[in-house]
């Protein structure tokens, strides 16, 4: 496939950043002294305030109470990803589902790696439990960069008993009717038929119900009750005590995640608007009320309910179409849900003048093709495109004067792997159009694992050799973490873990949930990759505030690197 090369544009190695922006951008900020003040300000900030990121490696997926939680800490910094010699300590909590923190503990950090481990009481309540990972220098860029991953902790006693719970929703007399139902089975999937239950609702800690009922044949035990504030819902759960004879009473905790059956729709035009006359590719995202991706169908009408395209999710409840909208017509997408309901939106409202900035990551292996299209507009000056990751730039290209469209191909080896930021600039330094690309380099290490025997008996010591090699198949070293667990035992699903690949390139750098990170990362094909590309189209990045860089505005480091790594265990 042929490249196109109608841009004058420069690839800037890492290795070199700073020599070659220095003799790069001296010839280049003659003709646009804004921009190059703006670039200078992000290598400045980036510099200033690096951004610090953490993964934690766990033993298991989940636990039971009375287990440890054993743990390695790594510490990173940089579009790299480099061990970390800004913090000296790290804080790990374990956090329950009403946001109490149950254990923490501050760990040594010595560069950037440490352990550590948490006991958990025998009398620990099953449920759901998060493990949350920080360094104080973190907390200037928000908890929402901090590592954070949910765990399940189970109770043996309270394992007899298995709960399954599906809720439908209802208005009358203007307030929100919640029917839930919830099964009980032991743990062969056999029913608790005839069980009494006594159960308590509360919602953002206020009790809203009490009362007992009996299981029916198929062992499930209906409850309906009042929800006083849908709109605000935010932690909810239902506490049911069901009786299994005169001498065992199992207390089971379900969590109420939605108060509403409401599925949140929302499209993005790629780089961010719909320009009338440019053909555009637009990603939408439907999240239902508990937060999971919610599947939908539909199809995109003009104002004469003229049929312009049909779109369908492809995976988690996101998808893309493309459209190219016409002066003077207004676009509505007429959506159907999963339950048959139906809706109509209307998408956002084209532009007569403006920039399209659009980027071809799946169909070719080795290049990003990438086009700029423009109408209307008045930049005779030229527009500018920079691509930084981590507040290092990477690439930078300069249309010619009065050019309004151009096309670029650039090799996806010239990045570092993880999340890329395009971002087109005018003249002026002002930010345009901005788009996100995440790069799949083939540069993961190669790791084997041998061992002296193929089978082992019980308690017999086993001796694992670990052999690492870079792309190339040359040996080499690291800092490794390992964990065993019998999966007859522990069963894993690869695709919704979170592994160091997935937290340190995608999750850390992207506020919001994101639904099965390791998806993306566990069988990589033009599946995988394409929807992953929807992610990047649909996923807010807020790393980087353009207008406070233009200006040289730093945000206030608040919280400032610790200048001891003492050590202390807490609650």
């Amino acid at each position: 496939m042929a490249i196109p090369q109608q841009i004058v544009f420069r690839c800037i190695r890492p290795v070199f950043t700073a020599l070659l922006l220095a003799v790069g951008y001296a010839a280049f900020a003659q003709n646009n002294r804004p921009l190059d003040q703006t670039l200078t300000n992000l290598q400045k900030q980036a510099a200033d305030n690096p951004f610090e990121k953490v993964y934690l490696h766990t033993d298991k997926p989940y636990y039971g109470a009375g287990d440890t939680i054993w743990f390695k800490g790594y510490t990173v910094t940089g579009a790299r990803h480099h061990l970390s010699q800004i913090s000296g300590v790290l804080n790990v909590e374990l956090i329950d589902e009403q946001n109490n923190i149950k254990r923490n503990i501050k760990l040594p950090l010595v560069a950037g790696i440490t352990y550590g481990d948490f006991v958990l009481p025998d009398t620990l309540q099953e449920g759901s439990y998060r493990i949350r990972a920080y360094t104080n220098w973190m907390r200037n860029a928000g908890n929402d960069y901090f590592f954070d991953r949910t765990i399940r902790i189970i109770n043996v006693i309270s394992n007899k008993v298995f709960t399954q719970s599906s809720y439908s929703y209802l208005v009358q007399n203007g307030q929100q009717i919640v029917n839930a139902d919830i099964n009980y089975t032991n743990e062969d999937g056999k029913p608790y038929p005839n069980k009494e239950v006594k159960y308590e609702v509360e919602l953002d800690s206020q009790r809203v119900v009490k009362g007992k009922g009996i299981t029916n044949a198929n062992g499930s035990l209906h409850i309906t009750f009042t929800n006083p504030s849908p709109g605000t819902l935010k932690t909810g759960e239902i506490i049911t005590n069901i009786l299994l004879d005169e001498q065992r009473t199992i207390t089971k905790i379900i969590a109420v995640k939605a108060a509403t059956s409401k599925v949140d729709v929302q499209f993005f035009p790629e780089s961010g608007y719909l320009v009338n006359g440019i053909t555009s590719k637009i990603a939408f995202k439907a999240v239902g009320a508990d937060g999971l991706g919610a599947n939908i169908k539909g199809t995109i009408t003009d104002e004469l309910n003229n049929e312009v395209t049909r779109f369908s999710s492809t995976h988690l409840g996101m998808g893309v179409f493309t459209l190219t909208p016409q002066a003077g017509k207004n676009y509505k997408a007429n959506i159907t849900y999963a339950d048959g309901t139906a809706e109509v939106l209307n998408l956002p409202k084209p532009a007569d003048k403006g920039y399209v900035l659009t980027i071809d990551n799946i169909d070719t292996l080795n290049h990003l093709l990438i086009n700029v299209s423009g109408i209307n507009n008045d930049n005779q000056a030229g527009v500018t495109l920079i691509a930084q990751s981590g507040g290092e730039i990477y690439f930078e290209g300069k249309s010619k004067p009065g050019q309004a469209n151009f096309a670029a191909g650039i090799p996806k080896n010239k990045f570092p792997s993880g999340i890329v930021q395009f971002t087109l600039f005018s003249n002026l330094g002002e930010p345009l159009n901005e788009r996100l690309v995440f790069i799949q380099n083939p540069d993961k290490l190669k790791l084997s694992v041998n061992t002296a025997k193929q089978s082992y008996a019980a308690r017999e010591k086993v001796k694992i050799e670990l052999n690492a090699k870079d792309k190339d198949g040359q040996p080499i070293q690291g800092n490794f973490s390992a964990s065993v667990t019998d999966e007859s035992i522990v069963p894993v699903n690869d695709e919704t873990e979170s592994t160091i690949l997935s937290d340190l390139l995608l999750s850390s750098d992207i506020k919001g949930y994101i639904e099965q990170p390791n998806y993306y990362f566990t069988n990589i094909n033009a599946k995988t990759a394409a929807d992953l590309d929807v992610l990047m189209l649909t996923q807010g990045y807020h790393r980087y505030e353009w207008k406070q860089v233009m200006v040289g505005v730093q945000p206030a480091a608040v919280f400032l690197r610790p200048k001891n790594r003492s050590i202390f265990r807490g609650r």
